[in-house]
């Protein structure tokens, strides 16, 4: 599916909820720590809870659920979180998670195998719009050593090249937060919490507002018909 079809059809969804006064709408945020907001001085500063106040601002009725986990790798998002997130019948759900899986060196394909799994099902079992985020360069982190800052910007590269495919693959919504740290971090090195290795605060806010211009300029997310996996093939084809 063309990427002006993509935003024309959730656009389209997004206006349908906005008439609806009636509506909850239900925002779901997966992930590892990231996700889970580590790293800031509150919850609250995080980039979900950040995403979630927007969304106050912008609908009648809102609810909101984080399932994510701090170290979660791919499989742990698909094995506890995703029943989780299909319970909450859910509008919108942000995915951030692949940092763990480098440090535990998932297989690139079992990463892809997975990844297409989750989003494959989350479009299926809802109806929600799906926004994932790309693995952060952590490579700019303090954390990482520096015998290894090449070898975790070329993992991250790796696992975000897939990202990339199987959100395009899928229709998923993607936030480059990748190509957005590397540009970040080096003029401002205090978006990096004092861990060395999550956003801080101030991190965490240009995340959410990556997302936020993201959901601006593509949703709003509207409901939308669950997609079988035929249709899925199909568009794949297109």
């Amino acid at each position: 599916m063309k990427l002006p079809v993509i935003l024309y059809t959730v656009k389209k969804r997004f206006i349908q909820i906005l008439k609806s006064s009636t509506h909850t709408f239900s925002y779901v945020a997966m992930g590892d720590s990231t996700a889970e907001g580590m790293g800031a001085s509150t919850p609250e500063r995080s980039y979900a809870p950040i995403v979630y106040s927007s969304l106050k601002e912008r609908y009648r009725s809102t609810k909101y659920h984080n399932v994510a986990r701090s170290g979660a790798i791919l499989q742990d998002v698909l094995d506890k979180q995703l029943p989780k997130t299909v319970e909450q019948n859910p509008d919108l759900v942000t995915i951030s998670v692949g940092a763990n899986d480098i440090v535990r060196r998932t297989r690139t394909d079992e990463y892809e195998r997975l990844l297409r799994k989750l989003l494959r099902t989350l479009h299926q079992e809802t109806s929600a719009t799906i926004v994932i985020s790309t693995v952060p360069d952590l490579s700019l982190t303090t954390s990482v050593p520096k015998l290894l800052k090449t070898y975790s910007r070329f993992m991250a590269s790796r696992y975000n090249e897939i990202i990339v495919r199987v959100a395009e693959e899928t229709n998923t919504v993607l936030v480059d937060v990748f190509n957005d740290s590397k540009a970040v971090l080096k003029a401002y090195p205090e978006a990096i919490a004092t861990d060395g290795w999550h956003p801080s605060d101030f991190g965490y806010a240009l995340w959410a507002n990556s997302i936020l211009v993201t959901l601006r300029n593509v949703i709003a997310a509207p409901k939308r018909e669950k997609v079988s996996e035929e249709e899925l093939q199909k568009e794949e084809t297109e």
